[in-house]
Formats: C-alpha cells, structure tokens, sequence
C-alpha cells in the first residue's frame, strides 16, 4: 500500500474517533448497535464445473447520537474477511472500492493477502448529521438513499441497487449527498438532493427531486434526476386493491449520447393467509434485448456500468412465495423467469430465530435448466453457478 494512502486512512479514522468521541460527550442519547455475520457458499463454476467454496465474515459497528432536540449524528464501519479456495478477479471486484459509486473520497478499502485466496475488506459505509424541525429533515454525509416500491427490481433507484444475485440486502451502501426532505400539509413529502461523485467531479455526481402526493386510493410520486451524464424521469404509483398492495415504478432515461430507454415494473403483494404470501412482479426493461445473442453487446453500454440495470433481457417475470411455518421459523420461494430466453433463477431460503438476536439461514440460488459450458451464446440465468448458502447472524 502507498504511504499516501497509509496517510489518509490515518487521518480519516483519526477523524471519526474524535467526531464520535466528541459526539458522545456532548450527547443527550447515545447507542451503538452492530451486527456479525458469517456467511458459507458452496458453487460448481459455471465454467470448469468444479466445487468451490468461499467463507466471509462481515462485521458492523454503529454509533448513533441525538446531540440536541433537532440534531443528531450516525457513523458505521464494516470490516469484512473473504476466504475463496480459486483465484477470484471477480469476487475481489465485487468487495472493491469500484462498486462504491457517489463517493468524493475514501478509506482503502481493499486487501489482498495469500496470493488472491484471502482478501480483507473496510468499509466507512456512514458518517452523516441530521438537523430536524418540525417539517424540515436534513440530512448531510455518507448516507444510504434509495428509491422505489417495486419488490424485485426498482427502475428509480439508479444510485445504488441490489441485483437479483445479492444475497445480503440488508444494508444499502452509503454515498455523499445533501438530502432535504419537507413534509407538506397534505400528507404528502418534498425529497430532493445531491450525491456527489469522485473528488466532486460532475460527471460521476447525481441530482434529484421528487415529490409524494396522495390523490385518492394513490400515492403519486414523480421524480426527475440527473445522473452522471443522464437524465431520469420517473413515476412510481402505490394503492391497494381487493386486499392487495399494488405497485407500477417507470423510469425514463436519455444519456448524453442521445441513447432512450424506458423500464417499468407492475407488481402486487397479497396475504394468502395468515402466514402465506404471494409477491408477483413483472419488468419490462427497454434497456436490455430479446435475444441472447445481443446480450454481449450491452457489457458496455451506459446503463449496465453507469445506470444499475443488472439484468439483459427485456420481458421478466418475478414470483414469490412466503410462508412463516411457526412463530420462529419462515421458508420462501422466489422464482426469476427471463421471458426472452426462457430461463429461470430459483431462490429457496429458510430462516430461523434460533436465539434472542440470533439467526441462521439456508438457502440456495438454482436454474431450471443449465447451459452448455461449451454453448457460446448463453441464456442470462442458465449460465449461473447453482449455489448454496449458510448465514449466521447475530445483532446487538
């Protein structure tokens, strides 16, 4: 590592021990919560159809104090452990500073030990202040924002999204930004702010505003963004129909190259019963393509390495199932189907509170239907390493 960069985190924890020290001493209320959870994924490789494994821990620490009536102060710190018996590019991309977009600086947060078999990973993912007043919020540093009621996929939430393949989606990463949220006299809310990129530079920052106005059965919410060098223009829509939570979230978006596309989900959560519930979405995703063949060309186009659309077909269909089996056990089932190419992505999960604060999880990511390796246009899903997973979480 640089001695530049030995400085900065240096100087940045020193930071953060100071404000928090001082934040303490000056407190009307403090808590730190946190979590710790150790994750085991077993995989065949897609490509040699070899058994790979791969153990990471991630820790949490959060410290949250009110200082005063209308201000109050939130940090959070992330410190991960990645073992993988193969060598990973992508695994050590997917824990690197790269995938941390609107941030105008950071710790290192990367690294690598044991010739790419163990890596190590930091991550500042809070540090923000909140002044409230009556209907005033504001909100400024390293903050989590997102938008959307869509449940598998959200066509306004350009900044930081999951795709279908996340297993922890707990907690969204945080980015710099000024945000201002007012309540309106008619139940409704003003959100705006700014994100920004990389040593401020415009061209890696956002903006946003959006407003929540109820109108009838509906909660309207219209939205316009401007993000890298793209413009967004949204709508996301809730009611309720015949005892279901219904939702329909568009997005528009032009890039600065004068390229146009469009995506939109339509989707409703109902009780079944007591303890059943069907979640069913649809996504049209106008920035992707019907056939698979196409799927190549789009590795580097604006919207899938600036625009957080994850997916390459354009017609999918999201299904899910819930079922809460006693008061401490819950099962699902969650199948992704690509319209376009006919194949699927099938999540089975089961969850158990096993203690107070305590719990474990299995589960498993499978396709209906494998591709060939030696195949060269894929499907989307097909070519997905059947995976299993064990988590154990505990929170204090």
């Amino acid at each position: 590592m640089k001695f530049a960069n030995i400085f900065k985190n240096l100087v940045l924890a020193m930071a953060l021990a100071a404000s928090l020290f001082g934040a303490a001493f000056y407190a009307k209320a403090s808590e730190v919560r946190g979590f710790s959870k150790l994750n085991y994924l077993n995989y065949d490789s897609p490509n040699d159809n070899l058994n790979n494994s791969e153990l990471f821990q991630i820790n949490r620490l959060s410290f949250v104090t009110q200082l005063s009536e209308q201000f109050s102060f939130e940090s959070s710190y992330e410190f991960s452990q990645i073992y993988t018996d193969i060598e990973s590019p992508l695994l050590k991309k997917s824990y690197s500073a790269a995938d941390k977009d609107y941030r105008i600086d950071d710790i290192e947060q990367y690294f690598d030990l044991r010739e790419n078999y163990y890596y190590l990973n930091q991550n500042l993912d809070r540090l923000f202040a909140t002044y409230e007043k009556e209907q005033l919020l504001i909100t400024f540093g390293r903050q989590p924002i997102a938008f959307g009621s869509g449940s598998g996929v959200n066509p306004t939430d350009v900044f930081t999204p999951f795709s279908y393949t996340t297993i922890d989606t707990e907690e969204r990463n945080g980015v710099d930004a000024v945000r201002l949220r007012y309540e309106l006299d008619n139940m409704g809310q003003l959100d705006m702010g700014i994100l920004f990129g990389k040593s401020f530079n415009s061209e890696k920052s956002a903006f946003y505003g959006l407003v929540k106005l109820p109108f009838a059965d509906f909660e309207v919410q219209p939205m316009l963004a401007y993000f890298k060098t793209a413009m967004l223009v949204g709508l996301d829509i809730t009611t309720g129909i015949l005892g279901a939570s219904v939702w329909l979230e568009s997005a528009w978006v032009k890039t600065s190259e004068e390229k146009e596309y469009f995506r939109s989900v339509l989707g409703f959560t109902r009780q079944l019963s007591t303890d059943l519930t069907l979640t069913a979405e649809y996504y049209f995703n106008g920035a992707g393509r019907t056939k698979k063949q196409e799927y190549a060309n789009l590795l580097t186009d604006f919207a899938h390495t600036e625009g957080g659309v994850f997916v390459f077909g354009q017609n999918y269909l999201h299904l899910t199932l819930a079922h809460q089996l006693a008061a401490l056990h819950g099962v699902f089932l969650s199948l992704k189907n690509n319209l376009d190419d006919s194949s699927d992505l099938v999540i089975l999960g089961w969850e158990w509170n096993v203690l107070e604060n305590t719990y474990v999880n299995v589960g498993s990511y499978l396709n209906l239907k494998q591709d060939n390796k030696n195949e060269i246009n894929k499907t989307e899903f097909g070519s997905l390493p059947k995976t299993i997973f064990t988590r154990v979480r505990y929170y204090f």
